[in-house]
């Protein structure tokens, strides 16, 4: 299985539990693959739309990479969404009929 990009969106003021939580989760999982021989299942990112360190409710500081969108080859959603998300832009209501 080859191995997946997971982000994980950070903002200014995000509780660190919904960063550090998840990204332990994945990291376990990752490290498990990889000792069995194979590659690692997950390949972490820390992200925020302007990709420098956000700092989180409690005062911790997280060191975050731009959001871009990722290679083509890459099994990931488009990284845009995301970082509308983090900056407070949501998408369009659907049109109804």
């Amino acid at each position: 299985m080859p191995t997946r990009q997971v982000l994980i969106v950070t903002y200014p003021g995000i509780q660190s539990l919904d960063v550090v939580g998840p990204y332990e989760v994945f990291a376990s999982v990752a490290a498990g693959t990889a000792r069995q021989g194979g590659p690692p299942a997950y390949r972490l990112r820390l992200v925020s739309p302007g990709g420098r360190p956000v700092t989180a409710e409690s005062g911790i500081t997280i060191d975050t990479e731009p959001c871009r969108r990722p290679p083509r080859s890459t099994t990931t959603r488009s990284t845009r969404w995301c970082c509308r998300v983090a900056t407070g832009c949501t998408r369009p209501a659907p049109a109804r009929r």
